[in-house]
C-alpha cells in the first residue's frame, strides 16, 4: 500500500510502499479515501516537534475512508461502512483504528467533506465544551477562527447559545457573518484588548503572542483554552485566571455526534484545496504558507 511518509526532518515528505496493517481484536481496517494536512504535519516535518513525533512515521492525522474487516470482537462496525476519524499516520491507502474511536461519517457528506469537518470540530468541541464549558449567554471570544478549527467552533458555540467575537483578518468578515458571529474584531487593525469587552471564554487558535496578551486581558471569571501552543503549568495562575492547553483525543461517541448535528444541517466544512496523494509535498507546502480559507486534503481514489 502507499503512504505518505516523513524520514529525515526538514526534508520533503515521499509516497512510499508499506506492509498492509492487520487490525487487531478490537480494531477495523480502514481503506482510506481522504485525508487532511493540518498545520501540526508542517511542523513535524519541520522537527519543530521531533521529542513527540520522531521519524520515520507516516504523516497525517485525520481519515474518511469505508471499513474493509473488523477484528472479531467488533460489533459496532462491518465491512462497507463508511466512516471518518483521527489517528496518527492517516495518510496511507489503509490504517487501522480502533472501533470505538471512530464513526460512521455524515450521510450528507462525501469522503473529502466528512474529513474536512472531522478532527477541527472534534479538537472544537472538546476546547469548548470538555474544558471550557461554554454554557449558554457566554460571549466567546476566538482567536484566528478562519482556520480549520475555528469555522466549526463558531457553529458550535452559537449552537449553544453563546455570542461569538472573533478576532481575525477583515477579508473573511463575509465568511463570518454566514456563520452567525456576533461581533468582528479586525486584528489587522483593531486590538482585541480594545474592542472585545468582557468575555466569558478566549479559544485561542493562534498562540505566540497571543498567549500573553490574552492572559492579561482576561478577567477572573474568564476561561482562556488553546489548542494552538503548550502552556507552563503556572500560566494562568500566576494571574489569578482558569488557562488550560488541549490535546484533541479520539472519539467515537464525540464524532457520531457531531455527524448528527452536520446531517441536520448545522454544520458546514470548508475545503481551500484538494490534492493526490502524489502531491502530498506541495499539500505540505501550501498549508505551510498559510491563508487558506478552509480545510486541505490529500485524496487516495
Amino acid at each position: 500500500m502507499r503512504a505518505v511518509r516523513l524520514n529525515t526532518f526538514g526534508m520533503p515528505v515521499q509516497v512510499e510502499e508499506m506492509p498492509m496493517p492487520v487490525p487487531a481484536d478490537d480494531e477495523v481496517l480502514v481503506r482510506v479515501r481522504a485525508g487532511s494536512i493540518n498545520p501540526v504535519d508542517w511542523k513535524i516535518a519541520a522537527g519543530y516537534l521531533g521529542d513527540y513525533f520522531p521519524v520515520p512515521r507516516t504523516m497525517g492525522q485525520d481519515f474518511s475512508g469505508d471499513v474493509e474487516a473488523v477484528g472479531q470482537e467488533v460489533t459496532s462496525l462491518k465491512p462497507g461502512d463508511a466512516v471518518f476519524g483521527m489517528k496518527s499516520g492517516a495518510l496511507a491507502d489503509y490504517i487501522t483504528v480502533k472501533a470505538d474511536e471512530i464513526a460512521l461519517k455524515p450521510a450528507s457528506f462525501d469522503y473529502v467533506q466528512a474529513v474536512a469537518l472531522g478532527m477541527p470540530a472534534l479538537c472544537a468541541y472538546q476546547a469548548l465544551f470538555e474544558v471550557a464549558h461554554v454554557q449558554e449567554g457566554d460571549r466567546v471570544l476566538i482567536h484566528g477562527a478562519g482556520g480549520g478549527v475555528g469555522v466549526p467552533a463558531i457553529q458550535l458555540a452559537k449552537q449553544k447559545g453563546a455570542s461569538v467575537i472573533v478576532n481575525a483578518r477583515n477579508g473573511q468578515a463575509d465568511l463570518f457573518r454566514e456563520l452567525g458571529v456576533d461581533e468582528l474584531i479586525d486584528a489587522d487593525d483593531q486590538r482585541f484588548e480594545e474592542h472585545a469587552g468582557d468575555v466569558d471564554v478566549i479559544l485561542d487558535l493562534v498562540g505566540n503572542e497571543y498567549i500573553d496578551r490574552s492572559l492579561d486581558f482576561c478577567g477572573p471569571d474568564t476561561r482562556y483554552v488553546t489548542p494552538a501552543a503548550f502552556l507552563p503549568p503556572d500560566a494562568g495562575a500566576s494571574r489569578g485566571v482558569f488557562a488550560a492547553a488541549t490535546a484533541t483525543h479520539p472519539s467515537g461517541q464525540q464524532m457520531a455526534e457531531l455527524a448528527e448535528t452536520a446531517d441536520a444541517g448545522r454544520l458546514q466544512a470548508i475545503v481551500s484545496r484538494i490534492f493526490s496523494v502524489e502531491e502530498a509535498q506541495q499539500a505540505m507546502d501550501f498549508q505551510q504558507r498559510g491563508g487558506a480559507r478552509g480545510r486541505v486534503i490529500v485524496t487516495f481514489d
